[in-house]
């Protein structure tokens, strides 16, 4: 590099570094963009195996499921995802689950025997699929 009485230049190397940044960060908020649920998704209910309630994931909607310690309020919103928002459970830790977003991701919430997956038309491939 080059040095002047205020800097350095930028030379062809750190132009190319700027671009591929750029590049990335475009790549990383269109994947992000895309991250919302699958149109055909929906909201499978399992309680002690058995399949519960099927709910297409196309307008907002809060579910109070009667579990075996009481209540669990179920999130569904067609943009953000599903989640727990309250659960009468010891640990709480399906409420802390977070959202669920993609075919084929899952929350568990074991004291209460409660299964809750996405079904839809794309499966998203993770690192450990073979």
């Amino acid at each position: 590099m080059h040095q002047t009485e205020i800097g350095y230049r930028l030379g062809l190397p750190d132009i190319i570094l700027m671009i591929g940044v750029l590049f990335g960060s475009f790549w990383f908020l269109l994947a992000v963009c895309n991250a919302s649920t699958d149109s055909q998704a929906k909201l499978v209910i399992y309680q002690d195996g058995q399949v519960v309630q099927e709910i297409e994931i196309n307008h907002k909607e809060m579910i109070n499921l009667k579990v075996i310690s009481g209540q669990m309020n179920i999130e569904i919103d067609p943009v953000q995802g599903v989640r727990v928002v309250n659960a009468d459970c010891p640990a709480h830790i399906c409420t802390h689950a977070g959202l669920i977003k993609q075919a084929g991701e899952t929350i568990i919430c074991l004291p209460n025997k409660v299964l809750l997956e996405l079904k839809g038309s794309r499966n998203e491939y993770n690192a450990i699929s073979y």
